[in-house]
């Protein structure tokens, strides 16, 4: 925004203009202001001819005139003018700027529409307004009211009103007004300070320049570069470039260019003939490289100056940041559209993404989240994920999903197999996981107080290879006769790894029965390592949300949790069902996963506190393996085949499984009441066989033993309920060299 007749005062700016002036905006170059100073001031007098009434006795009816297409947050402004005249007693007639309607003389102008076309005493267009910035000025009989954005267009209102008719923000409060007036003249600015004092390109302010583009580039990415232009100009330097899409004006430019060199996936910035030449053969690469050029050229305070020697490039086909596309990394602005457009670039062009060492990336609600196809290092970045004001319909967006290059696709001939069949009978493209379910036939149908359904149609993950045959870590364990579905997705064949980084959920408090989150990581790819991951939890209360995860892994095979640091969740209780239960809540949950692995994981909280609930919760999981981890527990719902425990210590509620296969545990300490515990809701099954050797057992956590009962195994099925299967007790039960540690005794 510029003006020759401003008066800066701190912060602020409040401009007096006499009648001569009565022309537009014209703003001039805005200095850099030298102060901090968040306090207002005001030009000490007030030039006064003859002023506006807009409420008291005589008052003209005012007319609010608002853009034909407008925002939410315009909306608003409009609203609370509106309200403040209906509360004072005069009805204010709300129209838009359409060129049918009536104009009126009387008009309170809000936001950018085209009233200042006709208007000769003001230009909006000309006052440069940017982000941050507003005005309010006097033309005639009507006031405007605008804002770079439009969010700053409702500041101006709320400015507006509390200094006209005393309306107090914090506490919502539109006073009745017996008399409203102001002065003919008056104008209030309120402008930024900008760290680029003055750009100069070869010996041409960059205020002469125009920004256009070759005719053979693709209009869409071009005008995109463009913006991007202008956005960062405007808000760094505090003037908008203005856009030539033909090329007819006679002025030097900035040109976006499609480069000839025959250098593939590279930009380059050069001065030519006195025009700065943005260029690269890739256009939707325009983005990238000019965010790039401007972090290098452009990131010091005061006067910019490109010489005419200048000779930059950059590879476009490298691996790219969270910075390069636009991210703040500043902890407090939402960069989770500069991090999608980061990942949406890096997918198509094959390119490893690195976040940002140092930074840190908030993200706030969102409708959607960023998809990973490629390997991802966020060592040292912090994410954080800030939970406190998402709405239960946006509980479940996935912040990061890692994706499988080719999509799912249903195996309509598969109709049927039997329990332990080792091929499908046909043949596939490409090593895939098949996900089967037989709808209609229950199983899993869970009793007690948390029995919230009857049972899920049966399903199960099984890893096929092309010739058909059935991996031997994936035995199909039902009979299917009536194959409902069989959803194929292709298993990529590198590894994809998810690296580094702090993530931080800041967690909700809301409380509702059905309203389980998690906003974090939903991997579906197969043939993931996920290495050094650290996850925090902050706001944690008395009462919260229960969380579903922040790693959810789902329908997918052959993935690594390594050396990574996840947080378990408070317990929190509900009344269910007339019962004070308790409401699982985790980090981790996999579901249909075949051969997952954790490896020297860790969790932040005490394993024996009991305070806190389980970290993992798998559900129809085939082949999981712990080495090496500390955690509360490992949690089998809906049935896992195949587990083993190797070099781990488990917490106050260690091993509660029920399934089916080999249970083996090994070299191992757990805390839990019983060593190995057969969940009751599911009805105590193991079939198949548990091997314990070389294990340490400190019952109740390896404190007094309080409880009249404790188990090496664990359970109750008084076969009362249907489970939708049969219940199994271990077929083999192997105990070598096991340690039981009840020193404490029976607590007197």
């Amino acid at each position: 925004m510029r003006h020759i007749c401003r008066l800066i005062c701190s912060f602020f700016v409040i401009l007096m203009i006499v009648p001569t002036f009565l022309t537009g905006c014209d703003f001039e170059k805005k200095p850099p202001l030298d102060t901090d100073i968040d306090t207002e001031t005001e030009a000490d007098t007030e030039i006064m001819i003859s002023d506006l009434l807009l409420i008291g006795e005589g008052a003209p009816s005012y007319t609010i005139v608002r853009p034909d297409i407008l925002t939410d947050v315009e909306t608003t402004a409009v609203s609370l003018i509106a309200k403040h005249f209906q509360k004072s007693g005069h009805k204010a007639t709300v129209t838009t700027d359409w060129k049918g309607n009536e104009v009126s003389e009387y008009e309170i102008v809000v936001g950018d529409t085209t009233r200042d076309e006709s208007d000769s005493g003001i230009d909006l267009d000309s006052c440069g307004l940017v982000e941050g910035e507003y005005l309010i000025k006097v033309s005639g009989k009507r006031v405007y009211i605008a804002g770079g954005t439009p969010q700053d267009t409702l500041t101006a209102t709320k400015y507006f009103l509390s200094k006209f008719w005393g309306y107090d923000e914090s506490t919502n409060d539109i006073k009745a007004n017996t008399e409203v007036i102001i002065p003919q003249d008056y104008e209030y600015a309120f402008q930024r300070s900008f760290h680029i004092s003055s750009v100069k390109i070869g010996n041409k302010a960059l205020e002469e320049f125009r920004i256009t583009w070759d005719a053979n580039l693709d209009t869409s990415y071009a005008k995109k570069a463009a913006e991007k232009l202008q956005d960062f100009f405007s808000m760094n330097a505090g003037f908008k470039v203005r856009m030539d899409e033909k090329n007819e004006l006679d002025s030097p430019a900035i040109r976006l260019m499609n480069s000839s060199n025959g250098e593939n996936g590279m930009f380059s910035a050069t001065i030519q003939n006195g025009d700065l030449v943005l260029a690269t053969d890739i256009d939707d690469g325009f983005e990238l490289g000019i965010n790039r050029f401007l972090g290098e050229y452009f990131s010091k305070d005061g006067e910019i100056k490109l010489e005419n020697s200048l000779q930059y490039q950059s590879n476009l086909l490298s691996t790219v940041s969270y910075m390069d596309f636009g991210a703040k990394g500043d902890g407090r602005t939402d960069d989770l559209k500069a991090i999608i457009a980061t990942h949406d670039y890096a997918n198509k062009y094959g390119l490893p993404v690195k976040a940002g060492e140092g930074k840190k990336f908030y993200i706030g609600v969102c409708d959607k989240g960023a998809v990973i196809k490629t390997s991802t290092d966020f060592t040292g970045a912090d994410i954080i994920i800030d939970d406190r004001d998402v709405p239960m319909n946006r509980r479940k967006v996935a912040i990061f999903t890692v994706a499988p290059d080719k999509a799912p696709y249903e195996l309509n001939a598969l109709k049927q197999l039997s329990i332990g069949q080792t091929n499908i009978g046909m043949t596939l493209p490409e090593d895939s996981v098949i996900v089967l379910t037989e709808a209609g036939t229950k199983r899993y149908i869970r009793k007690g107080y948390n029995a919230d359904n009857d049972g899920v149609d049966q399903n199960e993950v099984i890893v096929v290879d092309k010739n058909g045959n059935i991996s031997e870590t994936t035995p199909v364990i039902w009979d299917y006769t009536n194959i409902t579905s069989a959803l194929v997705t292709p298993i990529d064949s590198q590894t994809l790894t998810i690296k580094g980084g702090r993530f931080t959920t800041i967690v909700s408090n809301y409380v509702e029965i059905t309203g389980y989150y998690k906003r974090g990581f939903l991997i579906q790819r197969s043939n993931v390592m996920v290495e050094g991951v650290s996850h925090y939890t902050e706001n944690e209360g008395k009462d919260g949300a229960p969380y579903q995860s922040f790693m959810d892994i789902l329908d997918c095979a052959n993935v690594t949790l390594k050396d990574c640091l996840f947080t378990p969740h408070r317990t929190y209780y509900w009344n269910k069902n007339g019962v004070r239960t308790s409401v699982g809540t985790y980090d981790i949950s996999p579901v249909r996963v075949a051969n997952l692995t954790m490896k020297n994981c860790k969790q932040t909280i005490d394993i024996l506190d009991q305070s806190y609930w389980g970290i993992i919760c798998t559900n129809f999981c085939k082949n999981i393996l712990l080495d090496g981890c500390k955690l509360s527990r490992i949690d089998a719902h809906q049935g896992v085949h195949d587990v083993t425990v190797r070099n781990s210590e488990l917490g106050w509620l260690g091993i509660d499984i029920t399934g089916s296969g080999t249970l083996y545990v090994e070299g191992s300490t757990l805390h839990g009441r019983s060593l190995i515990k057969l969940r009751d809701d599911y009805g105590s099954t193991w079939h198949g066989d548990v091997i314990i050797k070389n294990c340490i057992w400190a019952p109740n956590r390896g404190q007094n033993l309080t409880d009249p009962y404790y188990s090496i195994i664990g359970g109750t099925n008084l076969q009362e309920h249907d489970f939708g299967y049969h219940s199994y007790m271990p077929t083999n039960i192997t105990i070598e060299n096991l340690t039981i540690d009840d020193s404490k005794g029976t607590s007197t």
